[in-house]
Parts: C-alpha cells; structure tokens; sequence
C-alpha cells in the first residue's frame, strides 16, 4: 500500500506550507522574460499556496512564469517543452514513493540538463532521508515543508536563481569560446577556398559569427532585437552573403533593396571615408582591399544591447579582418589569373583546328550543369568547368595539314590524330596543381568509350573517371551542334538520337539520362555562348 494514502487527510498537516507573519522585500515589477519555474506535486494545495506566495515575487527585474506537473510523468513532458526551466520545486513522493528521485535521475542522466536547479520538497522525510538523498542524487536544496515558510522559500528562490544565472553565463562563455573557434576557422577557410562566390559567402558568415562572439550581443536572441548583415562590394552597391535578425531572409539581395535612405547613407558614409562608425543603436564595419573592394559588416538594435559592447576589441577584430579579406582577394586574384590562362590556352588551341573559343566555354558549362545533376559537389562541378576547357589541349602537337584537312582522314592520319588524348596528358601531368591534374585526366580520357573500344587506353565502365565521362558527353554534344570544316552542324533530333544510341557504348548511361533531364538548361548555354 501507498504510504502517502493518507497525505492530505485532516489530522495530517506536513505538506502545508507554514505561514508565520512575514513580509519578504519584494522588488519593483519591470517588463522582462521572466524565470520559468515548475512546481511538481500531486497535492494541488501545495500549487496554489506556492503560486500565492510567489505571485508577486521579481528578481532583477524579472517576474515568475509557473508550470504546473501533478506526476513525475508529467514533468517530464513539461521539460520536453520548456528547455529553460530555472528551479523545480519537486515533490518525492507522488504516483510512487521515489516518483520524485527518478525524476531527478531522468533531469541529469537523461535530459543531461546540469543548470536547472532542483529544490526537493518532502512532507514524509522517512521517505526519503536526507543524507542518502544528498550523496545520492544530484540536487541543490532539500526542504521539509512544514520548515518552509513564505520567507524561507523567497530566500531559497533568490540563491538558486543567482546559482542559476551564474551556470547559465558560464554556458555563455563557453559558447562564446565556441563561436570564436568557428568563425575562424571559416576565415581561415574562406582564403583556402578555390571558388569565388563560396569563399565569399563563407567569409561572410565567419565575419558575422565572429562577430557575435567578441561583441558579447547574441544576435539571434529574441530579446535583443539586434539585427547585423555581411556584405560584399557589387559596384555601388552592396550583396548581403550572411545576415541575421530581419536580414537573415534577405541573402544574395542588394542592400539599396532592402535598406532604408537612412542605414544605406550609414553604410555609404563608411566606406567613403574608409571610417568605422560606432553609435549608440548602430555601428559599421568597414574593410577595403587593395583595389578598393570593399566588405561591410552592419548591425543596428536597441541602445541597452550596444552600448556595453567593447569598440576597442572590434576595432582590433575590424584590422585582423582587413588582413583575411585582403589574403582572399590575393588568393581569388590568383584562381582568376590561372582559370583565365587555362581558357586562353584551351581557345587557342581550339583556333587551330578553326574553332571559335566559344566552344570551350559551352563543353565547360555542360560538364558543370550535368557534373551537379550528377551529384557532384559544388567545387567539384566548378573544377570541371575549368579543367574541361583543356580536354583537347593536345592538339597542339599534332599537323595543321592534319588538323584542318576537309575531307575524311586516312587511317594513318586517324591514328596521329588520336595521339592528342596521349599528347594532351603529357603535357598537364607533370603539374600537381587540382586544376591541371583534373584537365590532364580528361585530356587522357575524354576518348574513352564505356564499353570499352575507345581510346588511347581501352578503359571500360567506372575505370574512366568521371569527370572525363562527363566531359566526353559535353564535346561530343557541342561538336555535333557546330559546323567544322569537314561537315556541318547535325539537327537536335539527330544529335538526340545519336546519344541515346550511345548509351552504354561510348557514353556512361546513367549520365545520358542526366543529359536529357538537364537538356533544358544545356540549350540555354548553347543558345548564351552561340558562334
């Protein structure tokens, strides 16, 4: 039997909560989130007489929000749906004699919530005595409820609070520490990062974050009402990469578009006087690198959340950010500067053989269109579209007389002729750059049949690498749409039917499925970079 049958009866009076003629200083009432605080008992005496006591109770400006759970079961769902519960105020015994005990257990083993403070109240100490209950469980206070008076709670209150608020900003902290390890780490990143508009957008948000982490502004809280966005210079305008409050729906939008008169002469001002500006609701961020392009960090709120920030410390996190942004725009001077030799030496070849350069381009943005469908990631279908550009690069070593002869070649001259797949690999294979080792295997291999009777290696299946299969679609597709000087273009229905009755023989099956699912978008580049 139970022996809490007899809790509520007349003649026992443990579980009241004993009045004595105190009143406790209670502070002024001011609008602010309030402490969330659960009260778990199945007496529903011991609710109200608590939520009496408690009604008009405020610490640091912050009123009470009460939850209710009559079972440890209950409780439990509560703590599902309030994650920032402060202090519990937790019976023992209810639906069993140790309801209370396991709930303590689920709390810290389970839920792993280490911050919540956890007041244990018991009007049948047997049940529970409290040496075994303190080495055993993991609880801030243990109270009989006949020794807790309304004084005696509002002191327990304002200690587990303060206990509470300190873990909470040692969290804080600790995530503050968290965040800083982020946001440099997608800095440094972000001038690894071969491709433009991804190390820009990674910049960005590792600006924003780091940002947030110095400042001491959680600009993604409810209450702060902080909003801060991250971009880049676009002519006289600015591109928003990374934003947060009101901008985070803003992405890739300009600034003159979503900014008023008034935020876009804040940000117009700073740049044109290479000037960080700092005011009590708004502060601008500026970095400029050496050819003027410009990156501006802006955040704007309610004078309380800014004011406290240190402008010391981000005007020396604004120069470290000056430096990374001047190492990313060297590096991506760099990429541009060799993807730009690699299509002028892919257009000069294909000038040999009298091609126009456009050529080049499309195979490019084909194998990157179909490299995406295909489930390639976003750098590799980049890469592709570089190194493409050189899959016939080693036509340079091979006769003009050759090259451009009108009519069918002879099997000698068939032969010499497939001597540029051979010739084009010893060219780029040398180098252990991504860029040139990639257009190296596609110059090798972009012959290559899927049933293996192509050339110059007889490779079959997957043994071809899969930038080469996709190349190989992509020129053969362009090829067939082009006049050369030894037949003219094919019609599309005849360039269709030729690749379906390729399938599996010289081109990859699955990757002529994504042909024809990609065909659309394939036209519209054909149609964009026409002879």
């Amino acid at each position: 039997m139970n022996q809490k049958s007899n809790k509520s009866s007349a003649t026992d009076h443990s579980d009241e909560l004993l009045f004595i003629d105190e009143t406790p200083t209670i502070e002024p009432e001011i609008s602010a989130p309030p402490w969330e605080l659960l009260i778990v008992d199945d007496d529903e005496s011991i609710h109200i007489v608590t939520k009496l006591v408690l009604d008009k109770f405020t610490f640091q400006g912050r009123a009470i929000a009460f939850h209710h759970a009559y079972s440890g079961i209950e409780a439990k769902q509560l703590l599902e749906q309030h994650q920032d519960i402060a202090i519990i105020l937790l019976d023992v015994v209810m639906e069993s004699d140790d309801s209370g005990l396991q709930l303590v257990k689920h709390i810290r083993e389970v839920i792993k919530n280490p911050f919540v403070r956890i007041i244990l109240r018991t009007g049948q100490p047997g049940l529970a005595p409290l040496k075994s209950v303190i080495v055993d469980y993991d609880i801030n206070d243990y109270k009989e409820k006949d020794e807790l008076t309304d004084q005696k709670l509002f002191a327990t209150m304002i200690s587990s609070l303060r206990e509470y608020q300190h873990l909470m900003r040692l969290e804080d902290n600790r995530r503050a520490l968290e965040l800083n390890k982020i946001g440099l780490e997608k800095i440094i990143h972000a001038t690894n990062t071969i491709f433009e508009l991804q190390s820009l957008r990674t910049f960005a948000q590792g600006v924003l974050i780091q940002f947030e982490s110095l400042s001491g502004l959680d600009i993604h809280s409810l209450y702060t009402q902080v909003n801060g966005f991250s971009a880049i210079q676009e002519r006289r305008d600015f591109r928003i990469l990374a934003g947060t409050g009101c901008y985070s729906k803003h992405l890739d939008k300009h600034a003159a578009k979503v900014l008023n008169e008034t935020d876009l002469k804040r940000i117009s001002n700073a740049v044109t006087s290479k000037s960080n500006s700092f005011e009590s609701d708004y502060f601008v961020f500026q970095v400029q690198n050496s050819d003027g392009l410009a990156h501006v960090l802006y955040v704007h709120g309610d004078q309380a959340s800014i004011k406290n920030v240190d402008k010391e410390l981000l005007e020396i996190f604004n120069s470290n950010i000056s430096v990374a942004f001047e190492n990313l725009h060297l590096t991506q001077e760099i990429k541009l500067t060799q993807r730009e030799i690699i299509y002028t030496l892919g257009e000069v070849t294909e000038a040999r053989s009298h091609e126009t350069g456009f050529h080049v381009k499309r195979v490019g943005e084909y194998a990157r269109i179909i490299a995406r469908s295909y489930g390639l990631t976003i750098d590799q279908a980049n890469l592709i579209k570089i190194a493409a550009a050189l899959h016939d690069v080693g036509k340079v070593g091979i006769p003009d007389a050759i090259l451009n002869k009108p009519s069918q070649l002879t099997d000698t001259e068939l032969e010499l002729m497939k001597e540029h797949s051979t010739i084009g690999h010893r060219l780029l294979g040398k180098s252990k750059r991504v860029i040139l080792k990639t257009a190296a295997a596609i110059a090798f291999q972009h012959h290559e049949h899927f049933d293996g009777t192509g050339y110059p290696q007889g490779l079959k299946g997957d043994e071809i690498e899969i930038f080469a299969r996709i190349t190989a679609i992509s020129d053969v597709f362009d090829a067939l749409s082009s006049d050369r000087i030894y037949r003219a273009a094919w019609d599309d229905e005849q360039i269709f039917n030729y690749i379906r009755q390729q399938s599996g023989k010289m081109f990859d099956p699955d990757i002529v499925d994504i042909f024809f699912e990609t065909l659309p978008e394939l036209l519209e580049i054909r149609t964009l970079f026409a002879d």
